[in-house]
């Protein structure tokens, strides 16, 4: 069972995010002890919980599954506890079916895994419920009656509970009462109600200073804390409800929680159980049973005598062993069997033979502890102790009304007694069944627990990784709430940005003085958590866009977004451009400081001034692109309502030294296509403007690899020279003619400093599954820095770009790379080990190509032509969706092109609705299908249909208009001329025949 339990607890661990009061744990538990206790004595529950999880912060660190694995540690010892607990009570028939409920429950697994108090708490409830039955005389044979230790043991664990939170007083109150009630059941004497007062005075007493300490703080929090949650309370029979189901079946998920009530049924063989119990209590003022039919034994009756002194017997045997009678109000050394208060007693049998059990009209009869019936005291026990916490919740709830999602965790420490219970009735009800419900529910359960995520709102995951990658050690996170720090604490870096708790939660001068300090020393990335109004996330985001530049601004989820600042480069501005037109629009000035940076995400600062329709809400995205125009750095910003932008690059580690353009786009929304840059002469000059020349250099100290972009990490020591640490690359299945992009990340160690090192090349290579080669690239791995240049530790990130010819097959096939030495040829090899083999590669994943179909019949256009273009194919014609236009009005061109040969080269498609006298009134750019027939896919023969939507300018005059139509390569924007017969080139841009006018 234990096994069974650490399984389900330790299943998945870093699958759910930490949520907010976990991110409290983490940020309590980090604390020194002496301000931690300070802290939580302001926080809703006391301080027990984050001593010992800062103590294990201290031998594991904070990581979320180190900090996960205190939780499944105190999760899994509750099994073998509840186990002894029941076998003592009632047997270990009961103990094993304790241990399973215990191990599988959902809600315990559930506590088991998350960082929180509520797993400890319930594993002191064990103790204490288990010492405080043994104490009363409600183990099996009455074992441990009125002995100290389990006095203690009780004494203590309701300490530690209490001290764990503050909802454990309804179980010290549950117990208490119950224990008073089993005591007078049972005719005690008032020395031992007394005792079991006194032991309830000495657990206040234990925590009388906590209390002492903490409560004006704690009052004012809960005063605070009513009116900001605003929940509702609930009523009776919803609370008992919701409580039940979530002790059976834990908190359903996903498409499962609509359907909680339906937990509520596996109580149904629970009541039917206790109700037969209830039957065969006695009453209190019976003196003796009803007539009953004679017990046997080995067929023999045994009778009980009522008279004061029984007379003399022969003893009874079972198995030739004496059977017993024993008058003595209380017998030496052995568990007392009763009937009707006798004392029955089977002398020197170590275990019992194998027997039926023994019963009266369903009287408990136990032979050496052997579980033969259900013990109603010590149901009733349980029974009245978990009504008793419910009831307290449930009237708390009514001033106090704390219940906010999942909120039946907050009595989770009633969880042993009501498993301890349906143990006690599943063992003794002789159903098999009733075992049943309970793990169906367990499983359907679980299932959701594992699969369906949880605080989705609340992952900050992918926004602290981003805080991982652009940060620099320098830099600072300023965190406006306690729980933000405490996930940083968990998912950061130790040597990246650390967090910062905002000094106020007030907008004034010691803040402002707070993020001044912050951006003086680096960059500055604040968190806005904007579900709660974000007032103080708005004022300090204005304060920051006064004279601070932008470096991120990015949503998470409808309630979390992050930005990030730099503050402006001393010695202003060293490079400038402009002005710039664009069809929304003017560039009116540009400016850039520094121009040389360090690959160490270092932020290059731009001012940019706009007129016109850009001024008022456009996207701009700034790229730092290599002489291929392959992309390097790049970042997005929406703008509205400002003409001008502070707007920062920031150069990633790995980007490799040397010369890169700055570029720049725009567009009106997410959806449009990029404004073209038109020229002097009003005709597009493409979709992107050079800013200027930046100079990258090597980052001057060995970063973390956590600051690269690698999608998939897969290290491989390449003959002790480089190391490949990961790799990214096109995601998704493929089509022939379309392009697998793949960077490459590389660390240089100390191995390729030796002294004439030979040049290393790098190899990219898709294979199929006979080996074959599908497509390939090789080359060095970054054109202009040979790897002669790197130094050890140095990182480097390589780009390549496979085009899968048009003519590969469907099927799966293998990405495999390595490094070579330029020279001979020779393949590094990788380090094998203890299971694995050097190769001369590394395997990175598998590729899926599906093709597209091919059309093969010729279209019937609207309007049929013949025009050839150089080197891919011809257009047989074109379909127009009218000829007369208004401003503002969409026109959509279906181009139908055949192809004559195979390219491997990509071109993309130009549509321009043009005046007479060449000015642009609409246009269309994008490779043929909107990208799903690249110009590399075209196979001979075939016939493709290629739509375009252009929308007419809004401020366009009428008159008449032509549509020009072309091919262009998008990195060099250089056209493929249109050929005559002879294959002679007659222009760059084609002009449709038919006859086009704007009117008003």
């Amino acid at each position: 069972m234990t096994l069974l339990a650490l399984g389900l607890r330790a299943a998945r661990l870093d699958f759910q995010p930490l949520w907010w009061d976990e991110g409290y744990s983490v940020w309590f538990a980090r604390h020194p002890l002496a301000e931690m206790v300070r802290l939580t004595a302001q926080d809703i529950h006391p301080p027990l919980y984050y001593a010992l999880l800062g103590g294990w912060i201290g031998l594991v660190g904070p990581g979320p599954v180190a900090l996960r694995l205190f939780s499944v540690a105190v999760g899994v010892l509750t099994v073998p506890l509840i186990y002894a607990v029941a076998r003592r009570l009632g047997g270990p028939q009961v103990g094993v079916v304790a241990a399973l409920l215990v191990a599988v429950n959902p809600l315990h697994v559930f506590y088991s895994q998350e960082v929180r108090m509520y797993a400890l708490v319930a594993l002191a409830a064990t103790a204490a419920v288990g010492a405080a039955a043994a104490w009363l005389g409600l183990a099996a044979g009455g074992r441990g009656r009125g002995r100290a230790g389990w006095l203690l043991g009780y004494v203590a664990a309701m300490a530690v509970a209490l001290y764990t939170q503050y909802y454990a007083g309804f179980l010290l109150a549950g117990l208490a009462l119950a224990g008073l009630w089993t005591l007078w059941r049972a005719r005690a004497n008032l020395r031992l109600a007394a005792v079991w007062l006194a032991a309830q005075g000495a657990v206040v007493l234990l925590y009388l200073p906590w209390l002492r300490f903490a409560t004006p703080q704690l009052v004012a929090y809960v005063s605070q804390k009513v009116v900001a949650d605003a929940d509702r309370p609930l009523g009776p029979l919803t609370y008992l409800a919701r409580h039940l189901a979530a002790y059976v079946a834990g908190h359903l998920e996903g498409p499962l929680a609509p359907w909680w009530p339906v937990a509520l049924l596996a109580l149904v063989p629970l009541a039917a159980a206790l109700w037969r119990a209830r039957r065969s209590l006695p009453h209190r003022h019976q003196p003796s049973p009803p007539d009953r039919s004679p017990l046997t034994i080995d067929h023999r009756p045994l009778t009980i005598d009522h008279s004061p002194s029984p007379p003399d017997r022969s003893p009874l045997t079972i198995d030739h062993r004496p059977l017993t009678i024993d008058h003595s109000p209380s017998p030496p050394d052995r568990s007392p069997l009763t009937i009707d208060h006798w004392p029955l007693t089977i002398d020197h049998s170590p275990s019992p033979p194998d027997h039926r059990p023994l019963t009266t009209s369903h009287w408990p009869l136990t032979i050496d502890h052997w579980p033969l019936t259900i013990n109603p005291s010590l149901s009733l026990f349980l029974l009245l102790s978990l009504a008793v916490v419910l009831a307290l919740g449930w009237l708390v709830n009514l001033t106090f009304p704390f219940f906010p999602e999942r909120g039946e965790r907050l009595l989770l420490l009633g969880l042993p007694l009501f498993l301890l219970l349906a143990a006690l009735a599943l063992s003794t009800s002789g159903s098999r069944w009733g075992l049943a419900p309970f793990l169906l529910l367990a499983v359907a359960s679980l299932a959701a627990f594992y699969t369906v995520p949880r605080y989705a709102d609340e992952d900050y995951r992918p926004l602290i990784g981003q805080v991982n990658l652009w940060g620099r050690r320098k830099d600072a996170v300023l965190a406006i709430y306690p729980w933000q720090v405490g996930y940083l604490w968990s998912y950061g870096r130790p040597d990246g940005p650390q967090p910062a708790l905002a000094v106020s939660d007030q907008w004034g001068p010691d803040l402002a003085a707070q993020v001044d300090e912050a951006l003086a020393r680096g960059h500055l990335w604040f968190p806005e958590h904007l579900s709660l109004g974000g007032l103080l996330e708005g004022a300090v985001e204005g304060y920051l866009a006064e004279s601070s530049y932008l470096l991120l601004n990015r949503w998470y989820s409808p309630s979390t977004r992050l930005t990030g600042w730099a503050q402006p480069v001393d010695g202003g501005p060293l490079s400038s451009a402009g002005p710039l037109r664009f069809e929304g629009g003017e560039l009116t000035s540009a400016r850039m400081a520094p121009m040389s940076l360090q690959a160490a995400n270092q932020a290059l600062l731009v001012d940019l001034a706009w007129r016109g329709e850009a001024a008022a809400t456009r996207l701009v995205s700034l790229r730092l692109a290599d002489r291929e125009g392959r992309t390097w750095a790049q970042a997005d910003f929406r703008r509205e309502g400002e003409e001008a932008d502070r707007l920062g690059l920031l150069v990633p580690a790995g980007t490799p030294p040397g010369q890169y353009d700055l570029r720049l786009s725009a567009r009106p929304d997410q959806e449009a296509a990029a404004w073209s840059v038109v020229g002097p002469d009003g005709r597009p000059q493409g979709k992107e403007a050079v800013l200027g020349q930046v100079a990258v250099a090597a980052a001057e100290e060995t970063l973390d690899p956590a600051t690269l972009p690698i999608a998939h990490p897969r290290q491989a020591d390449l003959d002790g020279k480089v190391r490949l640490l990961g790799y990214s690359a096109t995601e998704g299945e493929l089509a022939p003619g379309e392009d697998l992009d793949v960077s490459l990340f590389w660390q240089a160690l100390p191995g390729l400093a030796a002294a004439r090192q030979p040049e290393l090349f790098a190899f990219v290579q898709l294979l199929d599954r006979a080996g074959g080669l599908a497509a390939a690239w090789e080359g060095p791995p970054v054109a202009w820095y040979p790897t002669g240049a790197w130094r050890p530790g140095e990182l480097v990130r390589s780009q390549h770009t496979l085009r899968l010819p048009a003519t590969v097959a469907d099927g799966r096939y293998r990405l495999i790379v390595g490094l070579f030495e330029a020279q001979t040829g020779r393949r590094l090899a990788t380090a094998g080990g203890l299971l694995r083999r050097s190769a001369d590669h590394v395997a990175l994943t598998e590729v899926e190509v599906r093709g597209r179909a091919h059309r093969t019949e010729p279209p019937q256009p609207q309007h049929a032509l013949f025009a050839d273009l150089a080197e891919v194919g011809r257009l047989v014609g074109y379909d127009l969706s009218d000829t007369e236009l208004t401003p503002g009005q969409a026109l959509t061109v279906t181009l139908h092109w055949q192809a004559t040969e195979a390219t491997g080269q990509r071109w993309a498609v130009f549509v321009h609705l043009v005046e007479a006298d060449g000015s642009l009134l609409a246009q269309s750019d994008s490779e043929p299908g909107a990208g799903q027939f690249p110009t590399s896919s075209w196979l001979p023969g075939e016939y493709l249909a290629d739509r375009h939507v252009l929308t007419v300018r809004g401020d366009a005059e009428p008159g008449p208009a032509v549509l020009r139509v072309g091919l262009y390569d998008q990195r060099t924007g250089q056209r493929l001329p249109w050929v005559d017969a002879a294959g002679r080139p007659v222009g760059d841009a084609l002009t449709l025949p038919t006859a086009i006018r704007v009117e008003r």
